[in-house]
């Protein structure tokens, strides 16, 4: 039996398995350390840059076949008043 997909849309790999929504969220974060970065003092510069890398690839880490940007956002946007069931079942 054939299934059928959730969704149609395709993701745009552009190289090395990275994904284009990949590269603009690692771009994002580059860019936000670099106009940044005169507020850091000293050599806590490098310590800043190394923060903002491991910030923005554990943004593009999948959890559960999700990406963490979208577990994040989700999270963030769920209604807090509904009751989530934690075991499947009615």
């Amino acid at each position: 039996m054939y299934q059928i997909p959730k969704s149609t849309r395709t993701e745009v790999k552009l190289f090395l398995g990275l994904f284009f929504i990949d590269i603009a969220i690692i771009g994002g974060g580059v860019f936000f350390a670099i106009q940044t970065m005169n507020y850091v003092a000293g050599l806590w510069r490098i310590i800043y840059i190394l923060a903002v890398a491991v910030l923005s690839i554990f943004m593009i880490v999948r959890y559960n076949g999700h990406r963490m940007y979208r577990v994040i956002y989700q999270a963030i946007k769920k209604d807090l008043k509904k009751y989530y069931a934690v075991m499947g079942g009615k």
